[in-house]
């Protein structure tokens, strides 16, 4: 019975998922490409390289499984200077759900103009665009003529398309992004006060998915994203409050959040030859679906983190409080150096 009602679940969903939410990581500031194109480059150092992934609903049966990869550095920054300049950003990840594997291989580049306006606020307004396809291997479903009677037989034939998948299609986004990042030193080393604000656009030419089946519309979907870090003077902690709102169609999401940040030692400020390391913990609530316990660690140029989504939707009847979705990221990022030659005056937070 719980194998024919998937079945019937998914083929009713199939088509129409296309106008459910994209995926997208709970973690959301390490996964920045994926949010709003305007943030490419939009940072104080040279390349950085983020992965992600997430396993979500495992207690429900096959997992949902999300995983991306991103690559993104500025371009034409000159040396001590507050030029206007280009980010760029190499973004792709890989969804699958369910028996059926239905999901999204997508792939995108991301491309931002950078003006720092002074030495503490930069502007930028990012474009994206990618290919993408939808597909899923009916291979592991069963279906109504395998019915023999008593049960399901695999092994008679279902007489229906094993795999299901869309033509590949293109997909365009765009972004603007404001950051504000103002330096205190003292004798200990130096405190930020920083703070951003971005809204996007996605799917701006609601590209078509075609199927054999037939065919439908992906959706635009609106982003708007706030964050901050606000160090406390004369201590090694930091505040750093979030909130993020998604609508696609008549889907929403909103989440909001706060970490502490405690910092095991200062970053040498002058020579640059000690930098940060940190450890931040907090929560975040994704408003009536689950909250969302999180811990980074940040060393030297690496930041891991790990979070687990705790449902507390009506979903819990069914599958229990700890029905939600484990999630890891891994940030490498080549940053700027008080001593390095190509170090710019300002803009770009870290």
């Amino acid at each position: 019975m719980i194998r024919l009602f998937t079945t019937i679940l998914v083929l009713v969903l199939l088509i129409p998922c296309a106008q459910a939410q994209d995926v997208h990581f709970s973690q959301f500031a390490n996964s920045t490409l994926l949010i709003n194109p305007a943030t490419a480059g939009v940072y104080h150092g040279k390349e950085r390289v983020t992965l992600n992934y997430k396993s979500q609903w495992s207690s429900l049966g096959s997992p949902y499984t999300t995983y991306a990869a991103s690559f993104e550095r500025p371009f034409f920054r000159k040396r001590n200077s507050t030029n206007a300049h280009i980010g760029a950003g190499l973004h792709a990840y890989q969804d699958q759900a369910g028996d059926a594997n239905f999901g999204t291989s997508q792939i995108n580049l991301s491309l931002s103009g950078i003006l720092p306006m002074n030495d503490v606020s930069t502007l930028s307004i990012g474009l994206q665009g990618g290919a993408a396809q939808k597909s899923a291997d009916l291979a592991n479903l069963t279906w109504g003529n395998q019915f023999d009677g008593e049960g399901f037989d695999p092994d008679l034939p279902s007489f229906e398309i094993d795999n299901l998948s869309s033509s590949w299609y293109v997909d365009f986004g765009a972004g603007v992004f404001y950051e504000y990042i103002a330096t205190d030193d003292h004798i200990l080393g130096r405190d930020y006060l920083q703070f951003n604000i971005g809204l996007a656009y996605h799917h701006v030419n609601k590209p078509t998915l075609e199927f054999a089946v037939g065919e439908d519309k992906l959706i635009e979907k609106y982003v708007g994203h706030i964050h901050m870090r606000r160090d406390i003077p004369d201590t090694y902690w930091s505040v750093l409050p979030s909130i993020i709102h998604i609508q696609q169609g008549p889907h929403r999401e909103t989440y909001v959040g706060s970490l502490l940040r405690y910092r095991f030692k200062y970053g040498t400020k002058y020579t640059g030859m000690i930098t940060e390391s940190a450890l931040s913990f907090g929560v975040s609530y994704r408003f009536e679906d689950a909250l969302i316990p999180q811990v980074y660690y940040e060393v030297s140029s690496y930041k891991i983190g790990i979070s687990y989504d705790f449902t507390v939707s009506p979903l819990t009847e069914t599958a229990g409080f700890a029905a939600g979705g484990f999630e890891i990221s891994f940030v490498w990022a080549n940053m700027y150096r008080a001593l390095d030659n190509k170090k710019p005056k300002g803009g770009g937070g870290a």
